[in-house]
Protein backbone atom coordinates (compact mmCIF):
# COMPACT_ATOMS: atom_id res chain seq x y z
CA UNK A 1 0.00 0.00 0.00
CA UNK A 2 2.58 2.26 1.00
CA UNK A 3 4.58 1.89 -2.49
CA UNK A 4 1.08 2.44 -4.36
CA UNK A 5 1.12 6.07 -2.50
CA UNK A 6 4.44 6.92 -3.47
CA UNK A 7 4.18 5.99 -6.87
CA UNK A 8 0.32 7.98 -7.20
CA UNK A 9 2.92 10.43 -5.75
CA UNK A 10 5.86 10.22 -8.21
CA UNK A 11 3.02 10.53 -11.08
CA UNK A 12 1.73 13.54 -9.69
CA UNK A 13 5.13 15.40 -9.24
CA UNK A 14 5.88 14.43 -12.99
CA UNK A 15 2.27 15.82 -14.27
CA UNK A 16 1.73 18.44 -12.08
CA UNK A 17 5.31 20.48 -11.99
CA UNK A 18 5.97 20.66 -15.52
CA UNK A 19 2.30 21.95 -15.96
CA UNK A 20 3.18 24.55 -13.27
CA UNK A 21 6.36 25.46 -14.85
CA UNK A 22 4.55 26.12 -18.28
CA UNK A 23 1.76 28.12 -16.62
CA UNK A 24 4.37 30.19 -14.84
CA UNK A 25 6.63 30.64 -17.68
CA UNK A 26 4.49 32.13 -20.43
CA UNK A 27 2.57 33.99 -17.11
CA UNK A 28 6.07 35.82 -16.42
CA UNK A 29 6.91 36.69 -20.51
CA UNK A 30 3.28 38.03 -20.63
CA UNK A 31 3.84 40.26 -17.71
CA UNK A 32 6.58 42.05 -19.81
CA UNK A 33 6.16 45.33 -20.57
CA UNK A 34 7.80 47.21 -23.88
CA UNK A 35 7.77 50.77 -23.04
CA UNK A 36 9.03 52.64 -25.74
CA UNK A 37 10.91 56.08 -25.00
CA UNK A 38 12.48 59.04 -26.36
CA UNK A 39 15.39 58.65 -28.53
CA UNK A 40 17.95 59.03 -28.80
CA UNK A 41 18.22 58.02 -24.82
CA UNK A 42 20.46 59.51 -22.08
CA UNK A 43 22.92 58.27 -19.65
CA UNK A 44 25.89 55.41 -20.18
CA UNK A 45 23.38 53.75 -22.54
CA UNK A 46 23.40 56.72 -25.32
CA UNK A 47 26.98 55.97 -26.21
CA UNK A 48 25.98 52.53 -27.27
CA UNK A 49 23.20 53.81 -28.45
CA UNK A 50 24.48 56.11 -30.95
CA UNK A 51 27.18 54.05 -31.94
CA UNK A 52 24.66 51.22 -33.14
CA UNK A 53 22.78 53.57 -34.22
CA UNK A 54 25.34 55.25 -36.90
CA UNK A 55 26.20 51.20 -37.79
CA UNK A 56 22.74 50.48 -38.64
CA UNK A 57 21.86 53.24 -40.88
CA UNK A 58 25.05 52.83 -43.13
CA UNK A 59 23.61 49.30 -43.45
CA UNK A 60 19.93 49.80 -44.82
CA UNK A 61 18.30 49.65 -41.12
CA UNK A 62 15.00 52.32 -40.02
CA UNK A 63 16.17 54.43 -37.31
CA UNK A 64 16.23 52.88 -33.51
CA UNK A 65 13.44 52.17 -31.07
CA UNK A 66 14.66 52.73 -27.48
CA UNK A 67 12.07 50.86 -25.13
CA UNK A 68 12.36 49.78 -21.61
CA UNK A 69 11.64 46.18 -20.27
CA UNK A 70 9.39 46.55 -17.25
CA UNK A 71 8.16 43.23 -15.49
CA UNK A 72 4.77 43.88 -13.85
CA UNK A 73 3.98 42.06 -10.82
CA UNK A 74 0.06 43.33 -9.23
CA UNK A 75 0.31 47.23 -9.30
CA UNK A 76 4.32 47.90 -9.63
CA UNK A 77 6.45 47.62 -12.57
CA UNK A 78 9.82 47.28 -12.19
CA UNK A 79 12.21 48.35 -14.46
CA UNK A 80 14.32 45.09 -16.24
CA UNK A 81 16.50 46.40 -19.00
CA UNK A 82 16.85 49.29 -21.59
CA UNK A 83 16.51 47.98 -24.89
CA UNK A 84 16.42 49.45 -28.67
CA UNK A 85 15.67 47.54 -32.00
CA UNK A 86 16.18 49.22 -35.41
CA UNK A 87 14.47 46.87 -38.26
CA UNK A 88 15.66 46.83 -41.59
CA UNK A 89 14.05 48.13 -44.34
CA UNK A 90 13.71 44.96 -46.09
CA UNK A 91 11.58 43.97 -43.50
CA UNK A 92 13.00 40.74 -42.66
CA UNK A 93 15.65 41.24 -40.03
CA UNK A 94 15.52 43.16 -36.51
CA UNK A 95 18.37 44.29 -34.65
CA UNK A 96 18.72 44.57 -30.85
CA UNK A 97 21.03 46.28 -28.58
CA UNK A 98 20.91 45.04 -24.37
CA UNK A 99 22.16 46.01 -22.06
CA UNK A 100 22.91 43.94 -18.98
CA UNK A 101 24.52 44.77 -15.80
CA UNK A 102 26.36 47.86 -17.61
CA UNK A 103 27.17 45.98 -20.76
CA UNK A 104 25.73 45.91 -24.12
CA UNK A 105 24.79 42.78 -26.40
CA UNK A 106 23.39 42.60 -29.81
CA UNK A 107 20.48 40.23 -31.19
CA UNK A 108 19.67 39.72 -35.01
CA UNK A 109 16.22 38.21 -35.35
CA UNK A 110 14.41 37.24 -38.13
CA UNK A 111 10.89 35.37 -37.96
CA UNK A 112 9.17 32.44 -40.52
CA UNK A 113 6.34 30.86 -40.56
CA UNK A 114 7.11 28.50 -37.18
CA UNK A 115 10.33 29.31 -37.03
CA UNK A 116 12.55 31.81 -35.51
CA UNK A 117 16.01 32.51 -35.46
CA UNK A 118 18.02 34.63 -33.21
CA UNK A 119 21.77 35.20 -33.59
CA UNK A 120 23.69 36.83 -31.21
CA UNK A 121 26.94 37.64 -29.04
CA UNK A 122 25.18 37.67 -25.43
CA UNK A 123 26.57 34.52 -23.66
CA UNK A 124 23.77 33.98 -21.40
CA UNK A 125 22.05 32.65 -24.04
CA UNK A 126 24.57 29.68 -23.59
CA UNK A 127 22.38 28.62 -20.41
CA UNK A 128 19.60 27.22 -22.14
CA UNK A 129 19.27 23.76 -21.74
CA UNK A 130 19.10 21.95 -25.06
CA UNK A 131 19.33 23.54 -28.70
CA UNK A 132 15.65 24.97 -29.09
CA UNK A 133 14.71 22.89 -32.19
CA UNK A 134 11.03 23.31 -31.86
CA UNK A 135 10.25 26.75 -33.59
CA UNK A 136 13.40 28.26 -32.26
CA UNK A 137 17.24 28.34 -33.91
CA UNK A 138 19.94 29.93 -31.67
CA UNK A 139 22.91 30.79 -32.48
CA UNK A 140 25.53 32.07 -30.15
CA UNK A 141 29.02 33.98 -30.82
CA UNK A 142 29.89 35.80 -27.72
CA UNK A 143 33.45 37.38 -29.09
CA UNK A 144 32.48 39.00 -32.33
CA UNK A 145 30.79 42.08 -32.62
CA UNK A 146 28.28 43.27 -35.02
CA UNK A 147 29.83 42.78 -38.79
CA UNK A 148 30.50 39.66 -37.99
CA UNK A 149 27.04 38.89 -36.52
CA UNK A 150 25.32 40.50 -38.90
CA UNK A 151 27.17 38.10 -42.14
CA UNK A 152 26.52 35.09 -39.94
CA UNK A 153 22.70 35.93 -39.58
CA UNK A 154 21.84 36.78 -42.83
CA UNK A 155 23.78 33.43 -43.99
CA UNK A 156 21.72 31.68 -41.55
CA UNK A 157 18.33 33.76 -43.02
CA UNK A 158 19.33 33.16 -46.78
CA UNK A 159 19.41 28.87 -45.44
CA UNK A 160 16.33 29.02 -43.77
CA UNK A 161 14.31 30.22 -46.72
CA UNK A 162 16.16 27.80 -49.11
CA UNK A 163 15.35 24.67 -46.97
CA UNK A 164 12.13 25.98 -45.74
CA UNK A 165 11.04 26.92 -49.16
CA UNK A 166 9.08 30.29 -47.94
CA UNK A 167 10.38 34.23 -47.30
CA UNK A 168 10.86 35.36 -43.42
CA UNK A 169 8.20 36.93 -42.35
CA UNK A 170 7.90 41.06 -42.52
CA UNK A 171 8.15 43.71 -39.52
CA UNK A 172 5.06 45.70 -39.45
CA UNK A 173 5.30 47.57 -35.60
CA UNK A 174 8.72 47.01 -34.33
CA UNK A 175 7.96 46.83 -30.13
CA UNK A 176 4.42 44.54 -30.85
CA UNK A 177 6.64 42.33 -33.25
CA UNK A 178 9.52 41.74 -30.42
CA UNK A 179 7.02 41.01 -27.82
CA UNK A 180 5.40 38.28 -29.77
CA UNK A 181 8.78 37.05 -30.61
CA UNK A 182 10.43 36.91 -27.10
CA UNK A 183 6.86 34.99 -25.91
CA UNK A 184 7.38 31.99 -28.66
CA UNK A 185 11.00 31.95 -27.41
CA UNK A 186 9.61 31.34 -24.23
CA UNK A 187 7.49 28.73 -25.37
CA UNK A 188 10.15 27.07 -27.42
CA UNK A 189 11.77 26.88 -24.09
CA UNK A 190 9.31 25.75 -22.58
CA UNK A 191 9.13 22.77 -24.62
CA UNK A 192 12.45 21.44 -24.16
CA UNK A 193 11.98 18.24 -22.02
CA UNK A 194 12.19 18.33 -18.44
CA UNK A 195 13.36 21.98 -18.62
CA UNK A 196 12.22 22.70 -15.22
CA UNK A 197 14.91 20.25 -14.16
CA UNK A 198 17.58 20.77 -16.50
CA UNK A 199 17.51 24.62 -15.64
CA UNK A 200 18.99 23.56 -12.18
CA UNK A 201 21.48 21.35 -12.89
CA UNK A 202 22.59 23.09 -16.11
CA UNK A 203 24.96 25.54 -14.92
CA UNK A 204 26.82 22.44 -13.98
CA UNK A 205 27.29 21.04 -17.42
CA UNK A 206 28.05 24.20 -19.01
CA UNK A 207 32.10 23.87 -19.00
CA UNK A 208 31.42 20.97 -21.75
CA UNK A 209 30.11 23.02 -24.35
CA UNK A 210 32.33 26.12 -23.74
CA UNK A 211 34.70 24.98 -27.03
CA UNK A 212 31.34 24.88 -29.18
CA UNK A 213 29.99 28.71 -28.62
CA UNK A 214 27.85 28.24 -32.23
CA UNK A 215 24.31 26.41 -31.83
CA UNK A 216 23.74 25.49 -35.49
CA UNK A 217 20.67 26.04 -37.58
CA UNK A 218 19.63 23.10 -38.39
CA UNK A 219 16.08 23.04 -39.74
CA UNK A 220 14.44 19.65 -39.20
Amino acid sequence: MEVGWVLALLVLILVAVPELWRRTTLSAARMVEYVRLPAPPEGAFAEAYRETEDWALERGFAPGVVAELRFRLGGEAERIARTAYWPHQDGRIVLSLLENQGRVFYDFDTAFEGVDLTTTNFPGHLGHPCVLNGGFRLQVFPKEGLDALYARHREAVVGLERALGRPALEVAEVLPWVQAYQERRMEALRRCPFFFLRFWIWPFMRRRYLNRPVWEVTPR
